[in-house]
Formats: structure tokens, sequence, C-alpha cells
């Protein structure tokens, strides 16, 4: 198989997209809310209230978002407004 035969799932090409754009595997929470298009602010609330993507802390307790998280939270998110009718095919 040549490479010109290979399909990326929509899971794939947004993953790759950000790693290309970042450089990084890990996001900050500035690069997260600008992604997800939500305030830090937000983003801190979702974190305490256990919602919105998956997160980790360093050591220093600095927190970032693993680019897997973010794709995973903004397909999910997807399914589910889909699902309620947001989006019409």
């Amino acid at each position: 198989m040549n490479s010109d035969n290979i399909i990326l799932s929509d899971r794939e090409i947004l993953f790759n997209s950000l790693i290309n754009k970042y450089g990084t595997y890990n996001l900050n929470k500035a690069q997260a809310s600008r992604i997800l298009n939500r305030s830090i602010p937000s983003l801190d609330r979702d974190r305490a209230s256990s919602k919105g993507p998956a997160f980790k802390k360093d050591a220093a307790g600095n927190v970032y978002y693993p680019i897997h998280s973010i794709v995973d939270y903004l397909l999910n998110t997807q399914q589910t407004l889909e699902s309620q009718g947001f989006f019409h095919g």
C-alpha cells in the first residue's frame, strides 16, 4: 500500500494538526483555552468541577493538557451536539 491510499480519521488529522502547530504533546492553559475557545478561568472552573478535557499537573503544580485529551474532548463535544440536533447533515 502506498501513502496515497492512507485515509486518516478526524482524530488523527486533528491530533497531527495540533502537534504541528504547537510542536509539543502537552499544551499549557493559554494554548488549550485558544483551541477550546474558552477562557482560562472557565477551564479552571471545569477542572475544579471535574468537567472539560483531562489534564495533568507537573511537580511544580503547573497544569497542562495532553493533546490527545483536547482532541477527545473536541470530538466528544461535537458528537454530543450532533446527537442533540445542533448540527444538521
